[in-house]
């Protein structure tokens, strides 16, 4: 047992938590604001639970490209500007793709988000995002 407890790599630590809201509807997000937690995002997970989520913060506003390599959950993606305002939306973004999607303006938060949660909360470019 101590062999395997060892041998679990230093990366499969939990990421911190912080409750958002968006039109009234609270999730709970990891933050991925290092490089590495960015770089792994939510690749190799199988399930993501209702109204929870990953958030891409940056110390500031960047040009921020994503992909699904590696993703196996179908995600609604939401670029996010300084103000806190969505401006971008990338809804259904398919598992395993390829295809970097980048909107034409800088991002400081991007939120990763189940597929169809755009959708079902109303959630529209010009939403406030509250990070409480």
């Amino acid at each position: 047992m101590i062999g395997f407890l060892l041998s679990i790599p230093q990366s499969i630590q939990a990421l911190p938590t912080k409750n958002i809201s968006i039109n009234n509807t609270a999730f709970t997000v990891e933050i991925a604001s290092t490089p590495q937690a960015r770089a792994k995002g939510l690749m190799f997970r199988t399930e993501l639970k209702n109204k929870e989520g990953m958030l891409f913060s940056y110390t500031k506003p960047r040009s921020v490209g994503i992909w699904m390599k590696n993703t196996y959950i179908p995600l609604d993606i939401l670029w996010i500007n300084e103000n806190n305002t969505i401006f971008y939306i990338h809804e259904k973004a398919v598992p395993h793709s390829l295809q970097i999607m980048r909107p034409n303006l800088p991002a400081k938060h991007v939120l990763e988000l189940n597929a169809g949660s755009v959708k079902r909360y109303k959630i529209k470019a010009g939403n406030k995002v509250k990070l409480n």
